[in-house]
């Protein structure tokens, strides 16, 4: 597995965390792409489970709660951006509209908020 924190790996490591021991169903929450043979996974994914493993449980859903604030975040600043929509497009269409910072700006409400373009 070579993205620990991939999907298939957090949903590995998550799986591990709460208790799941059976190196079949570990093995099944495994993406068909991992690069590695199911032989290499039951292997690696047999054993017993230690104290620092349980851990994980915790660091993953700090995780979890850090990229769901992030995106809060992003949401409350498009939308206080939102009143100044007009400005920023207005940026672009000056002569030398190459400002990256706004093209950035742009971007962002385009991606987030569903606005401009």
């Amino acid at each position: 597995m070579s993205d620990l924190l991939g999907a298939s790996g957090q949903r590995i490591l998550r799986a591990i965390a709460a208790g799941e021991t059976d190196p079949a169903r570990l093995r099944a929450l495994g993406d068909k792409r991992l690069h590695a043979t199911d032989g290499q996974l039951r292997d690696a994914l047999s054993g017993q489970p230690q104290p620092a493993h349980r851990t994980l449980m915790t660091y993953l859903q700090r995780l979890d709660l850090i990229e769901t604030q992030i995106a809060e975040l992003e949401r409350m600043i498009a939308d206080a951006m939102k009143a100044h929509e007009a400005a920023i497009v207005g940026l672009l269409e000056l002569p030398g509209g190459e400002i990256p910072h706004s093209k950035l700006l742009l971007s962002f409400f385009e991606g987030v908020a569903g606005v401009g373009g």
